[in-house]
């Protein structure tokens, strides 16, 4: 009789594989098996599986590094269209760039992203449904997207193939610090957290909205999930979890990203760097110049927008921390929920950001 995790029955029983024998490498990196003998069959097993949960881990695992990429926001964010249109991207533009390739580490990681991501999105135009809740009783949700992704050639630290883990959470599970203990504890063992923010939920930028008379669609004001509120509930979580001291920031990498900036271009300075295009593709390299460019200007606006509460918030707790501002879907659907034609604008950045943070891509230097 199967046990049922996720869901889904899988595998009943988890076998301990045979202990390695010690090696330099083994001290920094454990060592799993290929494969090992069942102790009740006799059978050879070579699936490897989670022996918590028994759910399939990925090919790759304990063979190389192991990247989890958490994507999270407040409700209405984009988180989705996001996922979508970055996955989208690697396989293209970005795997143009750095000579990368995106495999899909199981059939269900293949039916989830063409069901509820590509299909919807590039194929029939349409807005994404809302994620749902990991409380409830979807059981996708509650599993990563999982990727193998690969390196080769210039603008990287020589060959690399990492397992990259990408998450999709609702927005209704960061509401609550035990509901994020329970179902969004994978962010305290991230290698970077790409935080979605809603610039059309800040009084401030609906206010100057409204003074210019821009023909915008403002969405409700969620007074229960402040950017401020969203942000040191996830802080907290990840101190708790990691038992962290206050005096000592946390190591994981945090793109602040704020998502539909092509609502809000009207908003900024003719000459902003938030009107040009990412250069981060344009030589096999990460532009710290175009970066550092877009971060600073962003900064400056979020210190505008929130009277530097943000900004402080990022300076104490965390080490490595930048801002960015992209757009998933280059306009806005509207009431209709109609995509004709997704035209993303940086997407790439903050996912880049990580990777270069994380020394799997190489900076490209230029002048200005």
């Amino acid at each position: 009789m199967y046990s049922t995790y996720w869901g889904t029955p899988l595998y009943s029983t988890a076998i301990e594989p045979p202990a390695s024998k010690k090696s330099f490498l083994s001290a920094i990196k454990p060592v799993m098996p290929s494969s090992c003998f069942c102790d009740k069959c006799g059978s050879q097993a070579d699936v490897r599986i989670c022996p918590s949960c028994h759910s399939n881990l990925p090919s790759t695992i304990a063979d190389y590094e192991d990247y989890i990429i958490a994507v999270i926001g407040a409700k209405q964010t984009g988180k989705s269209h996001y996922i979508s249109v970055l996955i989208d991207s690697i396989q293209n533009s970005i795997g143009s760039a750095y000579n990368c390739f995106l495999k899909p580490e199981n059939d269900d990681t293949i039916r989830r992203y063409n069901t509820n991501f590509r299909d919807p999105l590039f194929k029939h135009k349409t807005t994404l449904e809302v994620t749902s809740s990991a409380t409830g009783t979807d059981a996708d949700v509650k599993k990563p997207l999982l990727y193998t992704l690969s390196f080769s050639g210039e603008g990287i630290f020589g060959t690399k193939v990492i397992t990259l883990a990408l998450f999709d959470t609702a927005g209704e599970d960061l509401k609550d610090e035990k509901i994020m203990a329970q179902h969004v504890r994978y962010i305290s063992h991230s290698a970077g957290v790409i935080c979605l923010l809603d610039p059309l939920q800040l009084e401030s930028v609906r206010d100057q909205i409204h003074e210019k008379g821009l023909p915008v669609n403002l969405p409700r004001l969620d007074n229960e999930n402040s950017v401020n509120d969203l942000l040191n509930r996830t802080t907290n979580m990840i101190r708790n979890l990691l038992k962290m001291k206050v005096s000592k920031k946390i190591e994981i990498p945090m793109a602040l990203s704020f998502s539909k900036m092509d609502a809000i271009k009207p908003l900024l300075d003719p000459g902003s760097k938030l009107h040009q295009p990412s250069r981060h593709t344009d030589q096999r390299g990460f532009d710290t110049v175009d970066f550092e460019g877009v971060s600073n200007e962003m900064k400056a606006l979020v210190q505008g927008w929130t009277q530097g509460n943000l900004t402080n918030l990022l300076e104490h707790n965390y080490k490595h921390y930048a801002f960015f501002g992209l757009s998933a879907l280059g306009m806005d659907p509207g009431t209709d929920s109609r995509v004709e034609k997704i035209e993303p604008f940086r997407v790439e950045d903050p996912f880049l950001w990580l990777l270069w943070k994380n020394q799997i891509i190489k900076s490209h230097m230029r002048k200005g």
